[in-house]
């Protein structure tokens, strides 16, 4: 897979789409840990067609465990697998339907801790004022941080592996990301971190750039994710 495929997933956090027949439902939720309900950050959730092999979706869950997988196609099987870093792999198949009411489908996934497992996420903090940047642009921000390459809007390290990026913890799709380029003025950079995944197994991305931005009226600004349950409803036996 080359580096722009990568760069796709790694920002859309949607997946490559296949040519399926069956209606499109949207579908997220949290991954969590079972018996904890505390959401899982950085995990890596993949569909896979059960029927080719092929990779169909693909999403990373937020610092709080909330994961997106855009619109997927139903009534059809597929081989979900969850993986993370200090747990153990979920892997199960699942038939996904539509929901009588139009909006999405809340599709929560528990993940077995580990206690065998080593968790080992290195993370890089710097203050706005160690970064300084060129100039006050979402853009000289993430240019200023030391082993990331931005091009065209998509993130990677040096080796060209896929880098997530994420504001205030929460993850970031092309369009949110283009609105808060154009009103990056308006807030204030709390911190700026990166979390890196290469040693993770199973992760789709490289790494992860997280930005912390509050409104510049309300510094104190924060999103918080609430976890949920289990769902077990498509589970395909």
């Amino acid at each position: 897979m080359n580096r722009k495929i990568l760069c796709v997933i790694a920002f859309a956090l949607c997946g490559v789409m296949t040519a399926f027949a069956g209606k499109p439902q949207w579908i997220a939720e949290v991954v969590f840990e079972k018996g904890t309900l505390h959401g899982v950050p950085f995990a890596t959730l993949e569909l896979t067609d059960d029927a080719t092999g092929e990779l169909a979706y693909v999403a990373m869950t937020d610092q709080g465990g909330w994961y997106d997988l855009g619109n997927v196609e139903t009534g059809k099987v597929y081989r979900m697998v969850g993986s993370a870093a200090g747990y153990e792999t979920l892997s199960k198949k699942i038939k996904p339907e539509p929901i009588a009411i139009p909006g999405n489908a809340w599709l929560g996934v528990a993940l077995v801790a580990d206690p065998a497992a080593e968790v080992d996420i290195p993370v890089t903090r710097w203050s706005p004022n160690e970064l300084k940047p060129a100039e006050q642009t979402l853009e000289a921000l993430i240019a200023s941080v030391p082993g990331i390459v931005y091009e065209e809007g998509f993130l990677s390290d040096v080796d060209e592996g896929s880098v997530a990026f994420m504001v205030g913890g929460n993850v970031t799709t092309m369009r949110t990301f283009e609105t808060l380029r154009d009103q990056f003025a308006s807030f204030h950079v709390t911190y700026v971190a990166y979390y890196d995944l290469r040693a993770v197994p199973g992760s789709a991305y490289a790494g992860v750039l997280s930005v912390g931005l509050a409104e510049v009226d309300d510094a104190s600004a924060t999103l918080p994710q609430e976890a949920v349950g289990e769902s077990t409803g498509w589970d395909f036996r």
